[in-house]
């Protein structure tokens, strides 16, 4: 009887500690982009097409 008892309260344990790091996971994203923390995004490329002017080219 004894082994349910610490069986139960192992797997308790185990649950709280779960939910306690991810508190303290999300808690620490929440506080890196609150102060300041640039989420680095993709820079978009400056693209030029340049076409030849074929008025010129022809005559």
């Amino acid at each position: 009887m004894a082994d349910s008892t610490t069986t139960a309260s192992n797997s308790s344990t185990t649950f709280l500690a779960f939910i306690l790091g991810a508190v303290v996971l999300a808690l620490g994203i929440f506080a890196y982009l609150y102060f300041g923390g640039d989420v680095p995004t993709q820079d978009e490329p400056d693209i030029t097409i340049e076409l030849p002017d074929l008025a010129r080219d022809n005559g």
